[in-house]
Formats: structure tokens, sequence, C-alpha cells
């Protein structure tokens, strides 16, 4: 025992200052290990959707979904800025797994009788682990104080309003809820407005890193991720594959590569202009980016299960996520930075015509077509800005080419 106590502080460390982050790291196996936990709630929100699809289990699927992003969120910035190589950052991270993965087996009924108080609880346990870490921060490091110190004391409010849940029916609990996430939810936005001490202190806090882009854009792929196994699902409960549900698979599929195409040629791992506006843009501009694929699996898991009653809801699951998407990622587009001419003209430009994209797709929802021709369609228009892009990448590398060959040219004579 007196060899752990000399070492204590070796295998378990204090939460790492900020200036002490790295700004270049790899992201490790621990966080990808923790976002696994994030592969099954998502898994079990969207079963849930799938199995009340209805404009009330839509309402429900988004709630829950701002509630696992604001954890997903938090768990990921904590680690960023103050995780180590150590066993206090372990334990704290599979200590949020336990608790993920009770809020996974009751999302599916967190607003049933049945299931809203071990919800509750399991959100309760998570909510108690984020706030002692970032309450943590500030003990260990005065400077940073100021900052954790007003996060810990919002989320104790939150979890004080989760805690009152238990003991009152429902809605009241929900209301409850509600309030306590949506405080929490925006109160990243309203602290930096306010909190203007340390300001070199602070500035290392916000920054984005390419670590924490690159963990947004794996949090993407997961629902991405979902939309793939919900085609296959959904598919595998027909006894016999007709030529429609062959159609509507590949289709499925090509909505899935082209929501993947845009997002990764467009967005993924590039970093915001370092300014409070535009950080936080991106940041809250990834939920409904990631929101809305979640619900285009849901949608695309209820038209191959039952291609043969497909109600004016199952079109519009498919078609509003996907316009949502699009003007999402026009937006996120112009938080980004640009470094050269060629994001200009390539990213910009592109998400122009995603935009464009996006009002066509939403008048293709208005016609009384076949569901596989408005698929089709949609797939067609979600490749205009694919194409786009590739035709304005090639041109811009192209023309820098023959520059370059001009200038060459000029040296010579």
């Amino acid at each position: 025992m007196g060899f752990f106590r000399k070492t204590f502080r070796i295998w378990w460390q204090k939460p790492r200052k900020l200036e002490d982050i790295e700004e270049n790291r790899e992201v490790t196996f621990l966080e990808l290990f923790y976002d696994l936990a994030y592969v099954g709630i998502i898994y079990q929100i969207t079963h849930g959707l799938i199995d009340h699809l209805s404009v009330g289990g839509i309402i429900m699927y988004i709630f829950l979904y701002v509630m696992i992003f604001f954890a997903w969120v938090n768990g990921t910035w904590y680690h960023e800025l103050h995780g180590n190589n150590d066993l206090r950052t372990r334990v704290f991270t599979f200590l949020q797994v336990f608790a993920l993965t009770f809020i996974g087996i009751f999302a599916p009924t967190a607003f049933s009788e049945g299931g809203a108080d071990g919800f509750a609880v399991a959100y309760i346990a998570f909510m108690i682990i984020i706030t002692w870490l970032w309450a943590s921060t500030g003990i260990y490091d005065k400077m940073h104080r100021v900052i954790s110190m007003p996060y810990s004391l919002g989320f104790s409010f939150t979890i004080t309003l989760f805690i009152i849940s238990l003991f009152v029916p429902a809605p009241v609990k929900f209301y409850l809820w509600f309030f306590g996430i949506a405080f929490a939810f925006f109160m990243p936005i309203v602290l930096p407005l306010v909190i203007h001490t340390y300001p070199q202190h602070r500035e290392l806090g916000l920054r984005i890193r390419p670590s924490l882009a690159e963990r947004f854009g794996l949090l993407t792929i997961i629902v991405l991720g979902e939309v793939i196994a919900s085609i296959m699902r959904s598919a595998s409960h027909h006894e016999y594959l007709t030529h429609e549900i062959i159609l509507y698979i590949f289709e499925s599929l090509a909505i899935a590569t082209t929501l993947w195409w845009l997002y990764s040629d467009l967005v993924a791992r590039r970093l915001p202009i370092q300014k409070d506006f535009s950080r936080m843009a991106w940041m809250y501009l990834h939920f409904p980016v990631t929101l809305s694929i979640g619900l285009v699996a849901g949608g695309l898991y209820a038209l191959l299960e039952d291609p043969e009653n497909i109600t004016s809801l199952d079109k519009w699951i498919v078609i509003g996520p996907i316009v949502t998407f699009l003007l999402s990622l026009k937006l996120l587009i112009y938080t980004l930075q640009g470094t050269n001419k060629e994001s200009q003209i390539v990213y910009r430009r592109s998400g122009e015509v995603a935009l464009l994209a996006g009002l066509c797709i939403l008048i293709v929802g208005l016609l009384d077509i076949p569901m596989a021709m408005t698929l089709a369609l949609c797939i067609f228009f979600l490749l205009f800005p694919v194409f786009f892009a590739i035709r304005s990448w090639i041109t811009y590398r192209v023309s820098l080419q023959e520059k370059s060959a001009s200038i060459s040219t000029e040296k010579k004579a």
C-alpha cells in the first residue's frame, strides 16, 4: 500500500489544466469506447421512435435526443479539456458508461409509467458524475473556478429538478425534465457572454481543436450507422425480397451515402472560426444535423417494413429531416474557417447549392407521386451539391496547375 500512496499522483492525477492541453492530439481508444455507449442509446431511442411512429413519437424522440446530445457534448468536452492518461480519467469514464447503459435501457419507455422513474434515476446518476467532474476542475485550478463553478451550480439545478420529478406524477414529471434540460442545454451559450475574467484562460477553454472536431464527426458517423442498421433490420423482416423492396433498399442506401458524402466533404474535421458565436453555432448546429439523420433512419425503417401502406407521415419523416439536414449543413459551413480561396469557392458555394437542393426536395414532398419516385428525386437533388463540390474542386485545382505552369514558363523566359 505504501507504494500506491507514494505514486498516488501518478496513477490518480488532478484534472489536466487548460495550459497543458495538447493542441493536436489523437482521439484515444477510451474516447471511442465512451462513444460506443451512445451507439447503443441511439439504437434504443430510434427503435422507440419506430415502435411509436406518430407526431407524439417524433416529439418524444427529439426530446430524448436533446438529452442524449447534451450528455455526449459534456462528457466529450470534459475529456477534451481535462482528461489524462490515468486511472482517474478511466474510472470516471467507465462510471459514465455504466450510467449511460441504464439510460439506454430505460430510454424506449422513458415516457411510460413503468420506465420514467428508471430513466430519471439513470440520468441523475450521469449528471452527478459530470457535475462533480466539472466542479473538481475548479477545486484544483483556481482560474478555471470562475467558469466551472457556475456550470456546476447550473447542473445541480437540473439534478434537483430531476430528483423532484421522481415524486410527482406525469405530465408534471416531464415538464420538470424539460425545464431542467433546457436550462442546462443553453447555459454554455449564456455563461461565456457574461464571464470575461481571465481572457486567455477562457480562450483556452473555448477553443475548438482538431480532436474535438473529429469527435463531432464520429458522432455523425454513429448516427449514420443507425440509418444503415435500420435498413438491414427492416428489410430482414420480409420472408422474400420483392423487386419493390430491393428498389427501396438501394434508394435508402443512396440517401445514407449522399448524407455521408456531404458532411464528410464539406464539414468533417474542419475547424470553426475561433470566435464565440461561430464556435457555439458550430457546436449547436451539429444537433439538427445529427438529429435529422436519426429521424431519416426511423422513416426509412417504416418505409421498408411496410411499403404497401405508406402514409403521409412516413413520407415526411424522410423528406423533412433531409431538408433540415441540408439547411443545417449550409449554416454550419458558414461557421467554418476559410483559409484560402478554395474554401470560398468549393465549400461556400456548395452550401448554397445544398440549400437550393433542400428547397427542391421540399417541393418534391408536396407532389402526389409514388414513394419510389419521391425517393429517386430526393437522391437526384442530393447529388447536386455533391457533383458541384467535385466539379468546383477539380476546376480550382486545374486553375492552380495552369497558374503554376505559367509562372514556371515566365521564369524560364
